[in-house]
């Protein structure tokens, strides 16, 4: 997933071909296409919301992306819709505690509409592939930008090689709580990797209580 993702759309694209496994593509085109697709399809046991289990949650891929994306940016209702007569997919968005319309993806925050995709090509990943996501942080609060780092680190447990380019410290802490809080990743399977304004690239370890063998000058 690329940093320059389309953002809020009124309509998204319909992935080419006929597979029942549609990729939301690298620029999140087709997000709104795989999530209408594939909305009942069962998001593995490692991959599921923590509160699945205490509050009956579905484990199908509507109600889990829904689900993270409500703990990641914002408490948020998601409707995506495949207009076959149109060739096109739309996304729309509502507060669960208010009686209001469905909103447009450009009537409300971008952070939704960045986050989302980076959720249903985690949700769907299969173990053995790679993920591969450029600044993830893109339109999150810190908080968020936190719980994002948290989400792929749990991502990484379910057995998908994943590989982050940020400029977040966030999304850094995140990780760090998933290891050293929560125990969701070993540090063994973690690795930074610090680009300096000078150009050399320095390799950082996490340990097991989330602190990091090194801080080079200006990584936070």
């Amino acid at each position: 997933l690329s940093a320059e993702r389309l953002g809020p759309r009124d309509m998204l694209e319909i992935a080419p071909g006929i597979d029942s496994r549609i990729a939301v593509g690298h620029q999140g085109q087709f997000t709104a296409h795989a999530l209408a697709q594939s909305e009942r399809t069962l998001v593995r046991e490692a991959l599921q919301h923590p509160s699945t289990r205490e509050t009956n949650l579905a484990f199908t891929l509507g109600a889990q992306s829904q689900a993270w994306l409500s703990s990641i940016v914002k408490p948020v209702l998601v409707e995506a819709r495949w207009l076959t007569g149109a060739s096109a997919a739309t996304l729309r968005f509502r507060d669960p505690e208010l009686l209001a319309e469905w909103a447009r993806p450009t009537n409300v925050g971008f952070g939704l509409s960045y986050a989302l995709p980076v959720l249903v090509a985690s949700l769907t990943a299969a173990p053995g592939t790679m993920l591969l996501v450029e600044n993830p942080e893109a339109h999150l609060h810190p908080a968020g930008q936190s719980r994002m780092g948290e989400f792929l680190a749990r991502v990484a447990t379910a057995g998908v090689q994943v590989v982050v380019e940020t400029h977040s410290d966030h999304v850094i802490n995140g990780i760090r709580l998933a290891i050293a809080r929560d125990q969701l990743l070993s540090p063994n399977d973690t690795i930074i990797h610090f680009l300096g304004n000078t150009g050399v690239c320095r390799t950082i370890q996490v340990q097991g209580s989330g602190t990091l063998s090194e801080w080079p000058a200006g990584f936070f």
